[in-house]
Formats: structure tokens, sequence, C-alpha cells
């Protein structure tokens, strides 16, 4: 263990209680909800180090590659795009440029679904559904967000909800139906329901 240096004179309580050589920059890192020891780390290569946190052993003189759970392949470019999925153990997903990388990492770092050219621009965001395992969301640069159902890796519904970036897409953990999209230039939360694609719900406006 090794504390912080004092800030302003005062001692942090923060503690280091694991660390672990990493390849490149950490872009991102999320912990696999259904086990939290398990932790995939966006690097800005584009391959997602996966880890063991039990497995990391503080002060060994073992190099990276031995630390490593796995390393998973796929992508090209870094991204912010990183999400478990909450209903079925060991599936992640990526995107980075205009591919999306699904993977089941219980069996293997190839993607397992790869999805070329998902958007005309680069992907900014993709998220699965916490109540449909089959279910994913993705948005972009070009404007649009896509539904994706990994069942037939296609996507199931598609609409330009902006006239510039979109940077971030998440489904309602209550309701199956219902997700948000965000991140143009308006500054605003657009609400919107799988069963009425003709349009937004409702806007929250200026957030």
């Amino acid at each position: 263990l090794r504390e912080f240096a004092p800030i302003q004179g005062h001692l942090s309580r923060l503690e280091v209680v694991k660390e672990f050589e990493h390849e490149g920059e950490v872009i991102k890192s999320r912990c696999m909800p259904q086990n939290l020891s398990v932790v995939a780390s966006m690097t800005n290569s584009g391959a997602i180090n996966l880890y063991n946190l039990p497995e990391v052993n503080i002060g060994s003189d073992q190099k990276e590659v031995q630390r490593l759970k796995a390393k998973l392949t796929g992508l090209e470019e870094e991204s912010f795009a990183l999400s478990w999925n909450k209903n079925k153990q060991g599936l992640l997903c990526s995107a980075s440029g205009t591919t999306v990388c699904v993977w089941d990492v219980e069996k293997n770092t190839t993607p397992s679904v790869e999805l070329s050219n998902a958007h005309v621009e680069n992907i900014n965001d993709v998220k699965f559904s916490q109540l449909n395992e089959h279910l994913m969301i993705s948005t972009s640069d070009d404007g649009h967000f896509k539904m994706w159902d990994l069942r037939t890796q296609k996507f199931i519904q598609t609409f330009k909800a902006a006239d510039d970036s979109l940077c971030a897409g998440q489904f309602n953990p209550l309701n199956e139906h219902l997700f948000a999209v965000a991140g143009d230039s308006s500054g605003n939360v657009g609400v919107w329901d799988l069963r009425m694609p003709a349009g937004a719900l409702n806007e929250l406006i200026f957030h």
C-alpha cells in the first residue's frame, strides 16, 4: 500500500491497493457486472486489455503480458465506447471508426460479432440494453442512432436524431422500450420509445 502525496498539507485517505502496468493510455475501464474482479480497459491502440484483479501480483517483477488475463483484438483505434452486457455474462461491446465489435470474453479474444461500416461516420458510443440481452444501441458523428439485434447482426431501427454528432445513448433500466440519446450541439437529451420511432417522445432542453 502507498498513499497519495499530501494535498495542501492534508494527507489523503485514498490508498492504492492494486496497481498494474497498462499498454498505452487508459481510455476507459469497466468492470464486468456479474464478476467485479474482471476489468476491461480500452487502450489508445484499440486493443482492449482484460484483467482479473485477484490475479494481479502487486510488487511482482513479471512482465505486463503475464499480468493480462487476455487482450481483445478487432479494433484499430481508441474509443470511449465500452459496455458490458448485464444480462449475459462475458459479453462486451465496443466500437471505433465505423466498426462495432462484440466479444464473448469467456470463449475467445476475437469478436463473435463484427459489424463493419455500421455507420457512415465515427461511432461514439455503444450500449447493451439492461433488459434485453440481444439489443444494442450505437450513436455516431453522422447524427444517427441505430438499434441492433445481435441474433441477426442487423439494425432493426435507425433515425437521424441530430444535425451533428450524437455522443451517447442509454437504455432505460426499468422499461425495455425507452432510451435516450444526447451529445449534439443543442445540449438537449432526447427520450425515445422503440415502439414509436417517428420522433422523440420528449426532450430535456439545455441539459
